[in-house]
């Protein structure tokens, strides 16, 4: 089973809707439609991928050729001009055969059940960074892809599902992207210690940090750094800072004395918020966290 990635066009052409959104949507299909100009090859054909070309020469296109390899039970996902992400499952396909100067059809199709999802904050980055840059069709090659958009697709209300492998080492945070955390450690300094998220300050002119919080009516602000990365972590370059410091580090080792401003939030801390808010959690962290203790269960906790 693979992963794909379709883009449509916002208007349909005065010519042809059949690769609109909306009517491949409401008919049950996933769809490409080539302009030509003309029914046969042009004898120029854009190719963005030679190895590609060189296995479909035949074909009129790159879009064509890469639509031809989906097949059945295939996983595709879009979005709408308003960010809306929708996953759909390929239900049959059908062998495309293509003769060098012969006519070339205007429209290709496979049936396709469709599902609305959600907007951003239900998608993972792996899924949403598949769409920059611009592509009309692409296959997303990605193993943690794959995966999360399995459990998408189980989640959904559908007499289909798909197998789920079981973590390999048992570890929760290895299933979340450095931007998760982020916006978990931010749930987190919301809801435990009350403070209040500036959304602009979110890597704008932060300097070392992520982003800022602002504490009480007073107006004061505190500040958020997140680091997945390994290298030692130098406390001092955070220690003058006027207010609170809470930084989430999990791979790295503390150097220096940590000074009575900086909090460092341990793993244990933020998977035990993570596992007692699962339901409040965006849909796309509560995902991991359901898969987690799906496969390794509340003895795998700190």
């Amino acid at each position: 089973m693979k992963i794909w990635k379709i883009s449509f066009s916002r208007e349909s052409s005065k010519k042809d809707t059949t690769d609109n959104l909306h009517y491949c949507l409401s008919h049950g299909i996933v769809a490409v439609t080539r302009d030509t100009g003309t029914d046969a090859w042009d004898g120029a054909p854009d190719w963005e991928d030679m190895s590609l070309f060189e296995q479909y020469k035949d074909y009129p296109s790159e879009l064509y050729a890469l639509f031809s390899q989906i097949r059945g039970y295939d996983l595709i996902w879009t979005r709408d001009p308003l960010g809306v992400y929708f996953l759909g499952r390929v239900l049959e396909t059908e062998s495309y055969r293509f003769k060098k100067g012969g006519k070339v059809p205007g429209f290709l199709s496979y049936p396709c059940k469709w599902f609305r999802i959600g907007t951003i904050d239900s998608i993972s980055q792996v899924i949403v960074d598949a769409f920059s840059p611009y592509r009309r069709l692409r296959l997303i090659g990605d193993s943690d892809a794959n995966l999360y958009t399995r459990l998408v697709y189980n989640e959904q209300v559908d007499d289909f599902s798909y197998p789920i492998p079981e973590i390999a080492d048992g570890n929760l945070f290895d299933l979340f992207s450095e931007d998760d955390y982020l916006d978990i450690v931010a749930l987190y300094l919301q809801q435990n210690h009350g403070y209040r998220i500036i959304p602009s300050s979110f890597d704008r002119e932060t300097g070392l940090f992520d982003f800022t919080v602002s504490i009480g009516m007073n107006g004061s602000s505190g500040a958020v750094k997140v680091t997945m990365d390994e290298k030692p972590l130098n406390i001092e370059e955070y220690a003058t800072f006027h207010g609170p410091v809470y930084i989430f580090a999990p791979n790295s080792t503390v150097l220096g004395i940590v000074p009575q401003n900086i909090h460092i939030i341990s793993t244990g801390e933020l998977q035990g918020y993570m596992i007692r808010n699962i339901l409040s959690l965006p849909y796309r962290l509560s995902n991991w966290v359901r898969y987690y203790l799906q496969t390794v269960g509340f003895g795998g906790l700190e």
